[in-house]
């Protein structure tokens, strides 16, 4: 019986215009094709070229066997963090300005604003109504803005860390083409199966919280700077007394996070385990 080929629909992401991309209106056919009935394979639209398991595989290769010839040179262990790095960097950059517009130059401009605006209703206040119609009508603008922003941001994050799986699995299963037999009798398929489907996943969590490791400081440092300038010595106690309750917090969380990924990582290791046991069992019963 042969099997058919199934011919998905042209993604409408391709030649979509910039109204389309910006609002998300290019994806309500899928959502109304959702509303109506369950979705299925036929209703699902061509993947882009970009996206493309065999063009992510190729980059992610040239780059890690770059990566493999540089670490023998010098003796050290390749670096995967490394390969990943140069093969979307790119999109590692656009990410990080993503960041930056967002939240250090759009989300504290709006208490800003909101500072202005308050000036307006206080006793003796000599400001227009123009403007803090103008600081209000900012407001709102910034909000929308920062939504939509912020919106993007989530969907370029969920993006980039599919493609890295998808670079990473094509990588993988390149491998296991390539083992020999003896190679092959003494890998465990529970955990290849295992990075498969479970250990890649954690790209998406790097490419959404990677860069508060400098946002985070930069934006703490600005909004020091605006609460010393509007509140003095009383916002520093403030801000101190607050960094300190959420530093304690974190700490408690950390330690918990930590014994949790241990018993987690045990259960899996079992269940990898026993899958393996099963494949072993099937094999042998061929």
């Amino acid at each position: 019986m042969e099997s058919e080929t199934v011919k998905n629909k042209v993604n409408p992401r391709e030649d979509a215009n910039i109204f389309s991309v910006i609002f998300f209106v290019w994806t309500i056919k899928l959502f109304k094709t959702g509303y109506s009935k369950a979705i299925e394979e036929e209703d699902l639209f061509e993947t882009l070229k970009e996206d493309r398991s065999k063009l992510l595989g190729n980059n992610l290769e040239k780059n890690w066997t770059k990566e493999v010839e540089r670490a023998g040179a010098i003796k050290t262990n390749a670096s995967l963090f490394r390969a990943l790095v140069k093969t979307f960097s790119w999109d590692f950059v656009m990410l990080g300005l993503f960041v930056f517009a967002n939240d250090v130059i759009i989300r504290i401009s709006q208490p800003l604003l909101l500072g202005q605006l308050l000036k307006y209703f206080e006793p003796g206040s000599t400001m227009p109504k123009e403007e803090a119609y103008l600081y209000a009508g900012g407001i709102v603008i910034i909000t929308g803005f920062s939504s939509l922003y912020y919106s993007h941001y989530l969907l370029k994050t969920a993006h980039l860390g599919m493609k890295m799986r998808i670079a990473c699995c094509s990588l993988i299963y390149r491998k296991a083409l390539r083992l020999s037999h003896a190679a092959l009798g003494k890998t465990n398929a529970g955990h290849v199966v295992n990075m498969l489907s479970n250990d890649v996943s954690r790209f998406d969590l790097i490419c959404m919280f990677v860069h508060y490791l400098w946002a985070a400081p930069v934006i703490s440092i600005t909004i020091t700077y605006f609460l010393w300038i509007s509140a003095g010595w009383p916002g520093m106690i403030g801000i101190s007394v607050n960094s300190g309750e959420n530093m304690g917090g974190r700490y408690y969380m950390s330690n918990d996070v930590t014994f949790s990924k241990l018993v987690r990582g045990s259960l899996i290791d079992a269940c990898a385990q026993r899958r393996e046991a099963g494949y072993t069992g099937v094999g042998k019963h061929k």
